[in-house]
């Protein structure tokens, strides 16, 4: 019985790293896709892939920082508003 069980649960993870795969693999395409249509993200992926060792999510990953930090700023500053509203709300919950 034991070993059924452990068979299952490694066919069910099996399965989930495929779909993982795929959604990587979709997602990779369209980062990819976006980059050639910016012309500006299109320049930086030319000057990222001239360096040696550096391809693939890499890239990807550093075109990311380079383009987009000032969003991503942005973003974990309306993060850290939205956790303090939340702390701020729960605080005067416990006191009412």
């Amino acid at each position: 019985m034991q070993q059924a069980d452990q068979k299952t649960i490694k066919e069910s993870i099996e399965k989930v790293i495929v779909y993982f795969d795929k959604q990587i693999a979709l997602l990779d395409a369209s980062i990819k896709t976006m980059i050639d249509a910016h012309p500006d993200w299109s320049e930086k992926d030319k000057i990222i892939q001239s360096v040696p060792g550096v391809g693939g999510k890499s890239k990807f990953f550093k075109i990311a920082i380079v383009a987009d930090m000032r969003k991503l700023i942005t973003i974990l500053n309306v993060m850290e508003k939205m956790k303090t509203c939340r702390q701020e709300q729960k605080t005067n919950c416990e006191r009412k």
